[in-house]
């Protein structure tokens, strides 16, 4: 189903995007502790090392993250039926998480995240995903194949 088979090829594309462009981006950032998390450090018990540590591990697991939402949303368009709503299911619920998060930083954080949330791919790219997702699954109506 091309609804679900474009939002797989998105995600491809944002997963790649994300590591080859964005990680030499974060990294730099991290190690010149530049980021505004990289100075909270001081306020817990996390040296700043550490605290760049998870920010980096967060950041490759979100890449990791879309890259299983390409596949969930591929599996959906090759299933039919419950299988294929399930799995489309639950690539929208991984869409719509990334989605909502991004815009809950730009609505609550306006002076900080909020000035970047409206001018980077995150809110773009998902509200597209989510919406073919959901289009998709509303209109799915492919039978479980017979045996």
């Amino acid at each position: 189903m091309l609804l679900y088979r474009v939002p797989a090829i998105l995600c491809c594309v944002m997963a790649v995007a994300h590591e080859l462009m964005g990680g030499p981006v974060v990294a730099e950032s991290l190690s010149k502790g530049s980021l505004f998390a990289s100075s909270m450090w001081d306020e817990m018990t996390w040296s700043p090392g550490e605290v760049a540590f998870v920010l980096n591990t967060c950041f490759h697991t979100c890449g990791a993250m879309v890259a299983i939402t390409a596949w969930v949303f591929w599996q959906a368009a090759a299933a039919t039926g419950p299988a294929s709503h399930a799995l489309t299911k639950i690539a929208i619920a991984l869409s719509a998480t990334t989605f909502v998060c991004a815009v809950a930083l730009g609505v609550t954080s306006p002076d900080s995240h909020g000035t970047f949330a409206w001018t980077t791919p995150p809110i773009y790219a998902w509200s597209l995903t989510t919406g073919m997702g959901l289009v998709g699954l509303a209109t799915d109506n492919r039978r479980a194949k017979k045996e």
